[in-house]
């Protein structure tokens, strides 16, 4: 979910990436694109995985680019998604 100044987006599935085949492997930097209302200036994110056991994945960064607007907003994740291992969140 991206949180904007006006309002925040439906859960954003990530499942086809532009770069990649398969997904969310180490190493790999996963490109996707949505196209969402008027969100405003993004604020926040709210992350999770879904995944079954053992599919945890660590999430360095997740950088948003507005294409209409041309501005990107990072945020340095640093930290596994993961319910059964690391700190277990």
């Amino acid at each position: 979910i991206l949180h904007g100044d006006n309002l925040s987006s439906d859960p954003i599935h990530l499942q086809h990436s532009q770069t990649h085949k398969d997904p969310f492997e180490y190493g790999h930097t996963d490109v996707f694109t949505q196209f969402l209302p008027a969100l405003g200036p993004i604020k926040g994110a709210t992350l999770w995985h879904t995944g079954d056991k053992s599919q945890g994945w660590f999430v360095e960064n997740l950088i948003v680019t507005n294409e209409s607007t041309n501005s990107t907003t990072h945020f340095p994740v640093q930290r596994w998604l993961d319910a059964d291992d690391y700190d277990k969140k």
